[in-house]
């Protein structure tokens, strides 16, 4: 926190194994409930963060290939990956960037009503998203792919994803859920082929009550961190394959379009949505 803010920092406080500090002039760093934060200015950077991710939302095919003032694409992700690399050994992958004019940052806090202070994002700002790997597999991020439904009351499972905000001043926001160093438990996993994956999948597919075609249009395999019984921080990692499907029908003329996705047990062919 010192590197990264400039100033001297308070003594880390702990709870309950979680520990965080701050630094004089609002900066804070912590690893709390399972994820680990970093801001320059704890309440003004999550305010922009939340900007620039809900222009991003809108806007996700604008802007791809522009760069901010002061700040190639390049080192900005470098910068992240420097600080993702002082939390886990596992590798990280870049999965969506986006730079975002000052022009545009200041129209989008006028019309949510944030008041930002024009220095924390002078030159405009990047929105960087990475996810993890472990054996050259994706672990669940949610960025990018369907998201997991499940037929129970509670979240099975957890992405893993980090979230950054850098400007021409550096890294401002840093958000990392877990899972960390992921431990190897060394037994050797008979997995499922792609064919009979989707051979199990096709039997909830089939029971759907839908009209029109329903086609599949992706099969992948990935880690999917799996909640512990707290159902707060994940205890494990699962592997995956990935089944997803887009279902059309025409209604009064009206072409209608929805896509979903079902994730099977790679080692026992049970289906994430029960917990399995």
């Amino acid at each position: 926190l010192e590197q990264l803010t400039g100033e001297t920092v308070e003594a880390p406080e702990s709870s309950e194994g979680n520990f965080w500090m701050y630094a004089p002039g609002g900066g804070f760093a912590g690893e709390v409930d399972g994820v680990v934060f970093f801001s320059k200015n704890d309440k003004a950077d999550d305010a922009l963060f939340s900007l620039l991710n809900i222009w991003d939302a809108r806007n996700k095919e604008k802007q791809q290939d522009k760069e901010i003032a002061g700040m190639s694409k390049q080192t900005a992700c470098g910068l992240v990956l420097d600080c993702v690399k002082k939390v886990t050994r596992e590798e990280c992958d870049i999965l969506h960037v986006n730079a975002i004019d000052e022009s545009v940052i200041d129209e989008l806090s006028k019309k949510e009503g944030e008041e930002l202070d024009k220095n924390q994002y002078a030159g405009g700002a990047y929105l960087i998203y990475m996810g993890l790997e472990k054996d050259g597999l994706p672990v669940y991020s949610g960025i990018g792919e369907q998201y997991i439904s499940s037929v129970l009351n509670w979240d099975v499972a957890k992405n893993c994803t980090v979230e950054a905000v850098v400007t021409k001043n550096g890294l401002r926001y840093f958000n990392m859920s877990y899972p960390y160093n992921i431990a190897d438990t060394g037994r050797k996993l008979q997995i499922l082929s792609a064919t009979e994956a989707l051979e199990k999948a096709l039997v909830p597919l089939k029971n759907l009550i839908t009209e029109g075609t329903t086609v599949i249009d992706n099969i992948y395999l990935e880690y999917v961190p799996i909640a512990s019984e707290s159902l707060w921080k994940p205890q494990l990692l699962r592997p995956y394959w990935t089944i997803e499907y887009t279902n059309t029908s025409i209604t009064d003329g009206v072409k209608n379009t929805s896509k979903d996705v079902i994730r099977i047990n790679a080692e026992t062919g049970e289906d994430l949505a029960y917990g399995k």
